[in-house]
């Protein structure tokens, strides 16, 4: 059994009920493996999805969520000072689906206008500490600068600003595709399920692109460093 991660933050006005109703309604038609069950401002969550009207209404506040089988939760934390809108998703399932969770992370990270959002497969835990992070990526990460990366990513304006489109493009992505004005998607290969099943490969392409876009840090390593965002 295996872990799927969705990671969103964005800078946007995200607050309104029509776009928490559109986010919950991606979530039904594209994550057919996904359950939402019960969600609620805190524990114990007290609605069940039943009537997703109410979820859409309370997605103005912090908001938390589960699902029932496969097991999975999700929460939207509303920005504050010098941090981003953070919004996630995880559920337990046994195989990666590489173009439905592609296509959703798109849509919804143009739904929410973000910064940076991230998809990655894990089996039963990361291979590494670093990329521990991307088992739930907030501010704080971005800040502190990138020592790796997850196996699909939408780069926002501040990083393509930073980086560039033909520098991220040619940084040694299996895939990219600039989705609008302001995002760009890139995954590292062809396979979500790559991390686990051939994490050699993906290992090799991921230092790659590490080495492409980070900037060398006075302990040796590279990190890709953080845009200036506008958090005011």
């Amino acid at each position: 059994m295996g872990t799927v991660i969705f990671s969103w933050l964005t800078l946007a006005d995200v607050k309104s009920r029509e776009i928490g109703g559109e986010f919950f309604k991606l979530v039904e038609q594209r994550l057919g493996e996904a359950t939402l069950e019960r969600f609620g401002p805190t524990e114990p969550l007290g609605f069940t999805f039943k009537d997703s009207s109410i979820a859409a209404d309370l997605w103005k506040d912090n908001l938390f969520w589960k699902g029932g089988k496969p097991r999975g939760s999700g929460a939207i934390l509303h920005r504050g000072p010098k941090k981003h809108c953070n919004i996630n998703l995880h559920f337990s399932c046994n195989h990666g689906e590489t173009d439905a969770w592609r296509d959703f992370l798109c849509m919804t990270s143009e739904l929410l206008v973000v910064d940076f959002s991230s998809l990655h497969f894990i089996g039963d835990a990361s291979a590494t500490q670093d990329d521990e992070i991307f088992e739930g990526v907030n501010s704080y990460d971005l800040q502190d600068g990138l020592r790796s990366l997850p196996w699909g990513i939408c780069f926002g304006l501040p990083f393509i600003r930073m980086l560039s489109e033909s520098k991220i493009e040619s940084s040694g992505f299996e895939t990219t595709k600039r989705l609008n004005a302001r995002l760009i998607f890139a995954a590292m290969t062809s396979d979500v399920n790559d991390y686990v099943t051939d994490y050699e490969h993906f290992r090799q392409r991921q230092q790659a692109v590490v080495d492409t876009l980070g900037e060398e840090q006075s302990s040796g390593e590279k990190r890709i460093v953080s845009p200036s965002f506008q958090f005011a």
